[in-house]
């Protein structure tokens, strides 16, 4: 069974392992032992970025909620009203 996010990697380990032994069973072993390694690597990087992912969009989800509620209060002129009110009276024209 073939990778190509594990096969990538394996050419500079095979040529270490050929620099110390010949093809065979010892060869063998210990590419396959590489292979097993960077596998689980890329598996566990790839659930961690997921969980990631998973948190930042449930942070935006919850944003976005807060946001819209936010917004109610500007479609009926409160929050439009006191926005105005400090900009002028930051602006010294109150």
């Amino acid at each position: 069974m073939s990778d190509d996010r594990v096969e990538k990697y394996m050419p500079p380990i095979d040529a270490a392992i050929l620099r110390h032994l010949n093809y065979g069973a010892e060869f063998t072993d210990i590419y396959n032992r590489a292979y097993e390694a960077i596998s689980l690597a890329i598996d566990e990087q790839e659930a961690k970025l997921k969980r990631q992912l998973a948190a930042a969009n449930e942070d935006a989800e919850r944003l976005a909620v807060e946001l819209k509620e936010q917004a109610s209060g500007w479609e009926d002129g409160e929050h439009y009203s006191e926005a105005l009110y400090l900009h002028e009276k930051r602006s010294g024209k109150s």
